[in-house]
């Protein structure tokens, strides 16, 4: 008897557990999404019946075409003018910061900042109109330092400003930025106006193509004027005088030509293509962001969104645009570090992700960095010997596709990883043509890339 009622047990007991920690585990579809998903409103037609949404169609496609703005009785796509004023709309109580390597500054200082050199701009704008010929062209400002700097992140927001606030007519008044792995070696076609650096030292190098240029901003803040030549500026001393705002005075557009309207150009490591993006292509990639989160865990305030890159990756800086927007635009905060290049494991777990650990809900980062900080997790390379026995448990579970909640890391409040992934011999497809032969795959071509098992593991890692 005793046996039957033992067995009784473990079978009660096994069943409870399959269904709270494996079955539960394996819906992805909330309450939430499962009571929205038939669509049983009057605007059926006769007979017709309720639409149900597929599921396994990613919330994201087909991909959303801006930010269906009200424009009379009509719909505009929207522009970067109408996400920075959602965002200074959002932040009323100065609650929303961006932190630069362990420095942090309220949206109402960067705002500040942003409009101060916006200023500085428009006086740039009239000295180099009236020194050029041609006046009919937009002004292009190419930024060589990392824009996950206080410097880079402000500059390319007032030329964005910039740009939205000087119209489509009069593209004299625009200053488009334009991201550069490299200094340009020769005078192109586009030539650069105003060119940013980071130090004297750069400035040094330039030699005499420092001529090729209007403007040269030197962006090294304990760095003081030491030249009087009026060409050369100096980002101490540009924003010493800044003060911090709360509003952004701007008057949306009565047209829907969003996609006319220049963004950011981004150029090449070896300076011979430029891709030039417009105000279409941020405000889709933003809307796409937003809606690839799931129904009941989509962006909040809440959200604290952390960039790790180690050098200055333009891919990777221009992939980050829409994952920041889309979080100030739901209330939420930036942290970026820049990790220096050839730093060993415990220095990047200890110095820059002490306070990502506590604080991340989302990581923006590369597969290097991420393997990096996975190596050095201490939660992990001192498992006990029954958290061994979980942890290899719930990676078979997900090797067969279950994700289950009995291992689980101390990065709690982190929700969502993106690793940046850039292609191979993207300038060697950039330039073919149809009377060459395409790229063929070469052994260890992929060798940055992580595996399945890799992937499987960090999840675990991360869950």
């Amino acid at each position: 008897m005793i046996l039957v009622w033992t067995l009784i047990i473990i079978i009660l007991i096994t069943i409870f557990w399959f269904r709270e920690a494996i079955i539960d585990s394996q819906r992805d579809i909330s309450k939430v999404a499962l009571s929205q998903q038939a669509n049983t409103t009057v605007v059926r037609k006769s007979n017709e019946t309720a639409l149900y949404r597929n599921f396994m169609i990613p919330l994201q496609f087909p991909l959303n075409t801006g930010l269906s703005l009200s424009l009379g009785y009509k719909i505009r796509n929207g522009n970067f003018g109408d996400i920075w004023n959602a965002i200074m709309d959002i932040n009323r109580n100065d609650k929303m910061s961006i932190t630069f390597d362990d420095r942090e500054f309220s949206m109402n200082e960067i705002h500040g900042m942003s409009m101060h050199f916006v200023k500085h701009l428009d006086k740039l704008c009239g000295d180099i109109n009236n020194i050029r010929k041609n006046n009919s062209e937009p002004i292009i400002l190419g930024i060589n330092v990392p824009i996950t700097s206080l410097s880079g992140f402000v500059i390319s927001i007032a030329c964005l400003i910039k740009t939205i606030k000087s119209g489509k007519e009069d593209k004299s008044k625009m200053v488009i930025p334009q991201l550069i792995q490299t200094l340009p070696r020769a005078v192109t076609k586009n030539n650069i106006d105003i060119l940013v650096i980071n130090s004297q030292d750069v400035l040094n190098m330039l030699g005499e193509s420092k001529e090729w240029y209007s403007k040269i901003i030197i962006c090294d803040e304990k760095m003081k004027p030491t030249s009087k030549d009026p060409s050369l500026l100096y980002w101490h001393s540009m924003m010493m005088d800044y003060s911090s705002l709360d509003t952004f005075e701007y008057v949306p557009p009565s047209d829907n030509s969003d996609e006319l309207k220049p963004f950011m150009n981004i150029t090449t490591k070896n300076g011979k293509y430029t891709t030039c993006f417009n105000q279409l292509n941020v405000v889709s990639s933003v809307s796409t962001f937003i809606k690839s989160f799931p129904i009941n865990h989509e962006l909040s305030s809440n959200d604290v969104l952390t960039i790790l890159t180690e050098s200055n990756d333009l891919e990777f800086q221009f992939q980050m645009w829409p994952k920041v927007l889309s979080v100030l635009l739901h209330g939420g905060s930036i942290l970026m570090n820049n990790i220096s290049m050839g730093i060993s494991n415990t220095e990047l777990s200890d110095s820059k992700m002490k306070n990502t650990r506590q604080n991340t809900s989302l990581l923006f980062t590369t597969p290097k960095l991420f393997s990096v900080l996975c190596k050095d997790n201490k939660y992990v390379t001192h498992l006990s010997p029954m958290g061994t026995i979980k942890f290899k448990f719930a990676k078979l579970l997900l090797n067969s596709g279950i994700m289950t909640h009995s291992f689980g890391s101390n990065t709690s409040k982190l929700r969502c990883i993106f690793l940046h992934y850039y292609t191979k011999r993207y300038q060697e497809i950039s330039e073919f043509d149809s009377s060459g032969k395409p790229p063929a795959y070469k052994k260890g071509q992929l060798s940055d890339t992580l595996t399945v098992e890799s992937i499987n593991k960090f999840r675990l890692l991360f869950n």
